[in-house]
């Protein structure tokens, strides 16, 4: 692992604890309506001393900070499940094998590992559809404007890649097919037919126009490149576009 990964991997550990002891401690304060008398903030303090470290072993042994926030997945979720319910049944059952004086309401033993799940997977997936969605923000959207001519499958293709990319941005698809216009592929809307190129390219400050149209024949290909090198714009096919 590198130390960018190990860094992340560190604060994402961090967090889980947190949330853990923001769950407990936030369950406390509810069931006394945050009013929590003397005694029972002592027995969350105690209580916490030892469940922060016993749900952190737990987050350890299920391997969550293998992977990245960006790309949390039905797995992460599972794992979160996995690690909350097992804290969940461990926590009672310590209280009573070390039969501990700490008196811990029913109430937050039962909601505990709930609250522990909204917390620690909401945040994830939350991180990540800001991450994935980001470019899609007029203040974000910093990436050099890209037009795409073709909305088929091939077309997705890369108006699906690029909208992870700082350098490239689609703005927008062009089809002669008239049912695709107005639709969306991927958040990006298909504005019109391929004559139109020249226009939507002022309009955007478009320089480069990404050609997707495989199963087009010859003729058609080569009228979006003429009509690119007409108006100054650069055709790039499918595969090039990946080119530095």
């Amino acid at each position: 692992m590198t130390v960018k990964t190990n860094w992340r991997a560190l604060l994402a550990f961090a967090h889980d604890v947190c949330a853990a002891g923001i769950a407990w401690s936030l369950l406390y304060g509810l069931r006394f309506n945050f009013d929590v008398p003397d005694p029972q903030v002592a027995d969350l303090m105690a209580s916490l001393a030892w469940i922060l470290p016993l749900q952190a072993a737990i987050f350890l042994g299920f391997g969550l900070y293998r992977g990245l926030w960006r790309f949390a997945s039905i797995l992460d979720l599972q794992r979160i499940v996995l690690s909350a319910g097992l804290g969940a049944i461990l926590i009672p059952l310590v209280i009573v094998m070390l039969q501990l004086q700490a008196s811990v309401p029913r109430s937050v033993l039962i909601l505990y590992p709930l609250v522990l799940i909204f917390l620690m997977a909401g945040n994830r997936f939350a991180y990540r559809i800001w991450k994935e969605h980001r470019l899609y923000s007029p203040l974000a959207a910093l990436g050099e404007p890209v037009l795409v001519a073709g909305a088929g499958e091939a077309g997705a293709r890369p108006t699906k890649e690029l909208a992870r990319s700082r350098q490239w941005r689609v703005v927008g698809l062009l089809d002669d097919d008239p049912r695709k216009h107005r639709r969306y592929i991927r958040n990006v809307a298909v504005l019109g037919p391929i004559a139109e190129l020249p226009a939507w390219a002022r309009r955007y400050g478009v320089r480069k126009v990404i050609i997707a149209l495989p199963s087009a024949n010859h003729v058609v290909r080569r009228r979006v490149a003429e009509l690119c090198a007409e108006h100054g714009l650069e055709a790039l096919t499918v595969p090039s576009y990946e080119e530095p």
